[in-house]
């Protein structure tokens, strides 16, 4: 019993194993799903939502948006209040009313 055990986890392993995906494998397959290379190189905006959970669980909604080249735009908001950091790619600015600053 325990010999027949043994080679049935042992085949188990060796086959798991056969099938095994390395990380470039993986990743290779993610880009093709997503159309490949050359369909994510025409992509000229991110947009992402989301929130971040802080303290003692306090929720706060965010929104992030990239775009080529060098552009950024990120949004807080904290009870009731937006906190904005913009980036043009020359020039920044905050905008953080948690800590005073109403005017970019």
């Amino acid at each position: 019993m325990f010999r027949t055990t043994a080679f049935t986890v042992a085949a188990l392993v060796g086959t798991l194993s056969a099938q095994a995906q390395t990380a470039d494998q993986i990743v290779a397959k993610h880009l093709q799903a997503l159309g490949g290379t050359a369909a994510l190189k025409t992509i000229k905006t991110i947009r992402i939502g989301g929130k971040m959970i802080v303290g003692q669980n306090m929720e706060m909604p965010l929104s992030i948006e990239i775009k080529k080249p060098a552009q950024m735009r990120v949004e807080v908001n904290a009870m009731g209040q937006s906190m904005i950091q913009v980036l043009n790619g020359k020039d920044s600015w905050v905008v953080n009313p948690m800590m005073g600053s109403t005017e970019p």
